[in-house]
This record gives structure tokens, C-alpha cells and sequence, in this order.
């Protein structure tokens, strides 16, 4: 049956194969040149132009490759399309399932070796890009200070991993319940997206409950080179009321004014969830995907085995 399973898939293994062959020449040459520039730029300039002011000097000309790096959050979405929801939809839309289920390989054996493979290669797959964009992402976390925030923390570290898991089952999911090829692509595709944006916007903020501290109005250096992920930022007089945009008393100007508004007594109220917690979220995000996942192949197995039995 794992013969069988390779001879059937061996074309879309040579495909990510070579995908993640190109893309790991194009990370860890322009990774080593950005790490060079970076550790250049360190030695001639101050440590503490980290978290902003290094980054043109780092950064300049390599958009190409941010953009390839930001191309890598519909990785997971490709493979959950072109390797899970094919997995059982092709077999039944072309009727080859009739032919193995009356064999000696019972159906329950049959999805077993097709899941498990379909599984692992898309968390090697997953894992070998994760570390790969974390690693090539190093100078940037250190001078823009922001992997916590959506964007960065979706391509680093193992939730990425997680995403890749629940795609492919999710492909599966789909391609036993819809048995069309066409369709199951579209359900997958549409599922994933609305679970991924459920998540990001309105569930990950709320995995911890985040901090609320009172600060001087202004810019806070020392807070954002701890990478923490800021939620919101309002300045609350000492009434207690919300002010979107408080008077400045006079005699305030230019950068003085931040200090101005402090000796008038407002406070500017910071919502955030400390960077010390980041790799506490990337966990419990990486377990509620990896539930999910659990969730969608019980559910190709009953379906399989009692609905199709």
C-alpha cells in the first residue's frame, strides 16, 4: 500500500521538492548577505539604533526577497489544495476507489497510509520553510522589533507548521465529504482562509489576557525592543475620559510637547501582550490548529468508514 501510495504522489513530492530546493537557495544566499550587511552595521553604528533606524541601511534593495518571504503565508493553502484535497476527491471522481476497496486493503488501511504520508510530508515541508524564513528573518526581528505582530509571527517559528497540518487535513476532510475534485479545492480554499482570519484577528489577541499599563504620552522606545505585540494606544485624561485628541496646553512645542501633555496630567492607557509570551502563543497556536487537525481526520475516517461503508 505504500507503494502503491508513492507511484500515485511521487509527481507533486518532485514538485515541493524542488519548490523548497529553490527557495531555500534564494533564503540562505540573500540570508547570508543580509546578516553580513547587518553585523556591518552594528560594528559601525550604535546598538541602539536597533528597532528602526538601521533598517534602510539593511534593507535596501532586498524587497524582492521580502516579498518572497511574505509569499510563503500561502504555503500552507497550496498544500492543503494540491495535496489534501485531491488525496480522496480524485480517487472517487475517477472511480480507482471501487477498485481498491475490493481488494484485500480495507478502506480504514487505504486512508491510513494516504493520511499518514500526506501528513508528514506536510510537516516536514512546513518545518523546512519555517526555519528557514525565522532564520532569514533574524536582522529584521532585531531592528524592526516585530514578530509578534500578524504578518511576521504567521511565517516564523512552528505555528506555520500547524497551518500546514490543518490544511492538508482539511484538504482531506473536504475531498471525502464533497467527493469532487473541483469542489473540495474550493472548500478547502475558502475554509481556510475564514479559519486563518477567525483566528488572527479575533482569537489569537485573546489566547492570554494581555497587559494594561499606564504610560507617559509619547513614544516608547524601551517597550518596543521588548517585541511586544501593542493592541491598542488611547490617552486618558485624569477624569477617566478617552480623548482622541487632547488639547496641547500652550506653550508646548515641537518635541516638548509630549512632556507638556504629561505635566497637564494625561496618560496614555497601552494595551499589549509582552514579547516574553511569544513563544507561549506560538504554542497554543500551534495546539489549536494541531486539534483541528485531529477533528478533521476522525471525521475522513467516520465518513470512509460508515458513511461510504
Amino acid at each position: 500500500m505504500t507503494w502503491l501510495a508513492w507511484r500515485q504522489h511521487r509527481g507533486q513530492v518532485a514538485v515541493a521538492v524542488l519548490a523548497l530546493s529553490a527557495l531555500s537557495i534564494v533564503l540562505v544566499l540573500s540570508g547570508i548577505h543580509i546578516t553580513a550587511v547587518y553585523r556591518a552595521a552594528l560594528a559601525t553604528g550604535r546598538p541602539s539604533n536597533s528597532c528602526g533606524d538601521l533598517g534602510p541601511q539593511v534593507f535596501a534593495g532586498d524587497g524582492f526577497f521580502f516579498d518572497i518571504v511574505t509569499l510563503t503565508l500561502a504555503a500552507p493553502l497550496l498544500i492543503g489544495m494540491f495535496w489534501g484535497a485531491p488525496l480522496v476527491a480524485r480517487e472517487i471522481d475517477q472511480s480507482t476507489h471501487k477498485l481498491i476497496w475490493t481488494q484485500t486493503v480495507t478502506r480504514r488501511r487505504w486512508l491510513t497510509v494516504k493520511v499518514t504520508w500526506a501528513v508528514m510530508a506536510a510537516v516536514v515541508w512546513g518545518a523546512v520553510v519555517a526555519a528557514l524564513v525565522t532564520w532569514w528573518s533574524g536582522p529584521e526581528n532585531a531592528i524592526d522589533c516585530t514578530r509578534f505582530y500578524p504578518g511576521q509571527f504567521d511565517v516564523q517559528g512552528i505555528a506555520p507548521v500547524g497551518y500546514c497540518l490543518f490544511a492538508v487535513t482539511l484538504g482531506v476532510a473536504a475531498g471525502t465529504v464533497i467527493r469532487r475534485t473541483i469542489p473540495a479545492l474550493a472548500a478547502t480554499v475558502a475554509v481556510f482562509a475564514g479559519v486563518r482570519v477567525l483566528i488572527t484577528e479575533f482569537v489569537r489577541q485573546r489566547f492570554i489576557p494581555p497587559v494594561t499599563t499606564a504610560l507617559p504620552p509619547g513614544p516608547h522606545p524601551s517597550l518596543l525592543k521588548q517585541n511586544v505585540w501593542t493592541l491598542s494606544a488611547h490617552t486618558l485624561v485624569q477624569a477617566g475620559h478617552v480623548v482622541s485628541h487632547p488639547t496641547i496646553p500652550r506653550g508646548c512645542r515641537g518635541r516638548a510637547h509630549f512632556s507638556c501633555l504629561s505635566s497637564a496630567g494625561l496618560r496614555q492607557i497601552v494595551t499589549y501582550q509582552p514579547g516574553s509570551r511569544y513563544w507561549a502563543f506560538q504554542g497554543i497556536e500551534f495546539g489549536v490548529y494541531a486539534l483541528l487537525s485531529i477533528g478533521l481526520i476522525w471525521l475522513s475516517f467516520w465518513w470512509i468508514s460508515r458513511r461510504d461503508a
